[in-house]
């Protein structure tokens, strides 16, 4: 599992392979770039700090610093957890630049 946390429509647990890749997929649609400061791995655990931010041209940004904590278990990311310096900012970036479909279409049943 991967927990984004903030209250936008990228936050939330992510479970299995797709629904993270599909997470990241949005990161690159929104020109979310990443540059590493630390890592550091201790027994079972993983962290990483890491500088994010975008520029997609229009609204409010993002730059900020990340920590990262992944749980390893037989060399796979078993959990992993984000944590941010600016909730805020991150909610409003992510709303400005992912805004959900509107009604009725976000609750129509796909089938």
């Amino acid at each position: 599992m991967w927990r984004i946390p903030g209250h936008h429509p990228l936050a939330g647990d992510k479970r299995g392979p797709e629904e993270v890749v599909a997470f990241f997929r949005g990161l690159a649609d929104g020109k979310f770039r990443a540059e590493p400061i630390f890592f550091q791995a201790q027994g079972d655990l993983v962290v990483d700090i890491h500088r994010g931010w975008s520029n997609v041209g229009s609204g409010p940004e993002i730059d900020q610093l990340y920590a990262l904590m992944f749980r390893i278990k037989d060399g796979k990311i078993t959990e992993a957890q984000n944590f941010l310096t600016d909730m805020y900012q991150s909610d409003t970036f992510y709303w400005t630049h992912f805004p959900l479909k509107p009604l009725p279409g976000r609750l129509a049943d796909d089938r």
